[in-house]
């Protein structure tokens, strides 16, 4: 009995050994110690699209809250000022005036969009929607 326990344990084991390893971002160091790397969710990458797509006049966050409504992104007012806060920090964003924001060559990168040329930005939310 003794020999097939130490003979599962040694399976156990080599199958362990064996089993591939997730690889893991590496975390970046910030003034508070390590920081989780994550990248944006689909939905935020839309978001950011949606407001790089306004132009450099910016957009309000009515404005963004209508989009996400139409788009039926399930995203609350309260997430929209956070990341708004969020990512004008990293400097994906800024604001351009009170309450509007426009994105920054550095948001239009993590969003993996392209800007068009300034003056043909469609402003309309049900330009933007997915079919």
């Amino acid at each position: 009995m003794r020999s097939l326990v130490r003979g599962v344990k040694a399976e156990i084991a080599a199958l362990e050994k064996a089993r591939p390893r997730r690889a893991r971002a590496k975390p970046r160091k910030s003034r508070k110690g390590l920081k989780r790397v994550r990248s944006i969710s689909k939905r935020w990458k839309e978001v950011l699209i949606y407001i790089g797509k306004a132009g450099s006049e910016g957009i309000s966050i009515q404005e963004i809250m209508n989009y996400c409504n139409q788009a039926k992104l399930a995203i609350s007012e309260e997430s929209v000022r956070s990341n708004m806060t969020l990512y004008g920090k990293k400097g994906l964003i800024h604001r351009v005036k009170k309450n509007a924001y426009a994105l920054t060559e550095e948001g239009a990168k993590a969003a993996h969009w392209s800007r068009p040329v300034e003056g043909n930005n469609v402003k309309r939310p049900e330009d933007f929607l997915r079919t």
